[in-house]
């Protein structure tokens, strides 16, 4: 497993365009896995990038294509932090109430509280930034179900 003492910052920048989404989340995937990150804390970086991307994609972006979303992957003290950060008219945490899973918007932020270590969302001058941090040595979170085990 790396050491990581230096602080190493990761930047992408795109248009706030859907099409882009999947290989910004696969790009911040690989940096995990060469970090040595867990199959399971891979995914867990995954679906939360994903979800953040989406947001700031579908409702941090008012002017769509000529709308920018920027991700920075902060690498250093043993964890991996990433920021998305859109320029939207802000949002801020999902509430505490309970979450009618047939609802068709407001899952994927208490899912990414759920999968990420720490989770952060300022309301900017100009846009939303969410920071989400998963450490390489946090015990694993519950699994959100059990894995079906097939019967011989």
């Amino acid at each position: 497993m790396p050491k990581l003492r230096q602080i190493e910052t990761i930047q992408f920048k795109i248009p706030a365009d859907p099409k882009y989404v999947s290989a910004i989340r696969r790009a911040v995937q690989a940096v995990a896995r060469n970090l040595n990150f867990p199959d399971d804390s891979v995914d867990d970086i995954g679906i939360s990038v994903d979800e953040a991307l989406s947001n700031a994609v579908k409702y941090g972006s008012p002017e769509r294509g000529y709308n920018a979303v920027a991700v920075n992957c902060k690498v250093g003290d043993g964890a991996l932090t990433i920021e998305v950060r859109d320029e939207g008219p802000g949002f801020g945490p999902p509430g505490s109430g309970e979450q009618d899973v047939f609802e068709e918007h407001g899952r994927g932020l208490k899912l990414i509280y759920r999968l990420m270590d720490s989770v952060h969302i300022d309301r900017m001058s100009k846009g939303s930034r969410i920071r989400m941090v998963k450490s390489m040595h946090a015990p694993p979170k519950k699994a959100l179900c059990k894995k079906a085990v097939a019967k011989p």
